[in-house]
């Protein structure tokens, strides 16, 4: 007779342990019950059901003083699931709330409606979303990611004069490696684009300097002989050329030794 009742609470310990909380809390509440079935499911990685669990606390207890934790973790489950759809409104919620529970990080919540915005081709939305709560982010792994995602969609979309902005301003934020490689590479472009080479080609040599991968140093080096290319600084095109060479191949390798060859026939060389 007393074999269930002991499993039960069992179960119930370990649900509280994963949880963080005192087993007490869900005998002297029992809506927990299922707020801990779904925090440990969710700790186990075993998010369909954490996802049925989080969706039947709200549904009875959509007040309950743990609503709102219950409410991340169903995001958080359903993000997991890469069912970003579903995940944004709970998301959202969280983000028009003026005041969360501290153990629910705001930066983090903004940081995931912003991704699912960009997993499901909502762009200009997420670029909003960083751009209106730059203040709210503070933590610098953060705030270096909303940039690089503001200067990304700026530059896919051909913005750039936008993107001379932003990359501004994730310059600022300090960023490293082939993140800074990305935003200068991305800035050179913008310059080149707005027939702006001198500043093209200051941009793009920054990269040679950076612990990034060759691919961006590549493309970088390429652009910079362009730039001086047109600024007919042939001395600074030829070195620019001969850097980008060795990481091309096929007709891109073909035409920059192409404009290698032309470089040197007007250094006379």
């Amino acid at each position: 007779m007393n074999a269930k009742p002991y499993r039960f609470s069992t179960l119930l310990l370990l649900w509280a342990m994963v949880c963080g909380l005192p087993p007490a809390q869900a005998k002297d509440d029992p809506a927990l019950e299922e707020y801990f079935i779904a925090s440990a499911a969710y700790n186990r990685k075993l998010y369909p059901v954490a996802v049925a669990q989080f969706e039947s606390f709200l549904r009875k207890n959509g007040n309950h003083s743990k609503a709102d934790l219950a409410r991340r973790g169903l995001a958080l489950s359903l993000y997991s699931l890469k069912l970003y759809e579903k995940a944004m409104p709970h998301l959202d919620a969280l983000l028009k709330k003026s005041r969360l529970d501290k153990e629910i990080d705001r930066e983090r919540i903004i940081m995931l409606q912003g991704r699912c915005m960009l997993n499901t081709g909502r762009k200009d939305e997420a670029r909003k979303l960083f751009i209106d709560q730059q203040k709210n982010l503070r933590n610098p792994a953060f705030r270096l990611a909303a940039l690089a995602a503001v200067c990304d969609v700026c530059f896919s979309k051909s913005e750039w004069e936008s993107v001379i902005e932003w990359t501004e301003k994730l310059a600022g934020a300090k960023p490293k490696g082939d993140q800074a490689a990305r935003g200068l590479y991305q800035r050179g472009l913008a310059f080149y684009q707005l027939e702006k080479h001198k500043e093209a080609a200051e941009s793009l040599a920054r990269v040679a300097g950076l612990e990034a991968s060759d691919q961006w140093k590549t493309l970088a080096a390429y652009l910079q002989g362009q730039s001086h290319l047109n600024l007919k600084e042939y001395d600074e095109a030829e070195p620019a050329f001969v850097a980008a060479l060795p990481g091309m191949k096929g007709r891109d390798a073909a035409e920059c030794r192409y404009q290698l060859g032309l470089v040197r026939f007007l250094l006379k060389k």
